[in-house]
């Protein structure tokens, strides 16, 4: 309840932040009816799950951001991907004629390794996050790699359903672990106003005489 009271306060402070929810609402709709098959349920479902998550990730105030993402960065990643594992079969086998393409896992071999280095790189330069907290991301990195990079080598043509949910799941941990990397060191609007208060005023006299006495320091 409060989640919903504050995402209805944000909608009254401005007008801006409506017309962007209906924004965002409209080009779900669109992106549904363009990969919509007949029957394609679980491309449907991900549109949903991922209108959801987006609509949480706006409602959380942002003061919350550090206690929630940084606390759960080291697990929650890895267990949404592994949580995930289902439906990514049910996906692959819901249109029995399909199979999975090469292509996928091509592609996919070369998107893990980027999206870990970037989730690496976030947490190198947080000042919330841990390096030890990217032990189990980094695993499940390496396992969807050597996966992508089996059904790409040796089973051209004749990849399974796991194969894809086992990507796909190792994807998903990837792209949650970047995106918690990311929100965790999103600064509070408090702490905004902090920063741009401090920026704005005059400096002050002790830093303004060290600095004159350090351009008169003779070369």
């Amino acid at each position: 309840m409060r989640l919903l009271s504050s995402a209805v306060k944000r909608l009254k402070k401005g007008s801006f932040a409506l017309l962007g929810v209906v924004s965002v609402l409209i080009l779900t709709a669109l992106t549904a009816r363009v990969g919509r098959i007949p029957g394609n349920g679980p491309f449907e479902i991900f549109v949903g799950i991922c209108l959801v998550g987006g609509i949480l990730l706006w409602i959380i105030p942002r003061e919350r951001y550090g206690s929630i993402f940084a606390n759960t960065f080291g697990w929650l990643p890895v267990l949404l991907g592994a949580a995930s594992w289902p439906y990514w079969h049910w996906w692959a086998t819901f249109y029995p004629p399909i199979t999975p393409n090469t292509a996928f896992f091509e592609t996919a071999a070369q998107v893990l390794p980027v999206l870990l280095l970037a989730a690496v790189i976030d947490v190198r330069r947080s000042v919330t996050l841990k390096s030890s907290q990217l032990i189990l991301p980094i695993i499940v990195v390496f396992l969807g790699e050597v996966n992508a990079l089996d059904a790409t080598a040796f089973e051209v043509g004749n990849a399974t359903s796991s194969d894809f949910a086992s990507v796909a799941a190792s994807l998903t941990s990837t792209f949650i672990a970047l995106t918690l990397a990311v929100l965790a060191d999103i600064a509070s609007p408090n702490e905004d106003n902090v920063n741009t208060h401090k920026s704005s005023l005059p400096p002050s006299p002790t830093s303004s005489i060290a600095a004159g006495a350090q351009n008169n320091d003779p070369p």
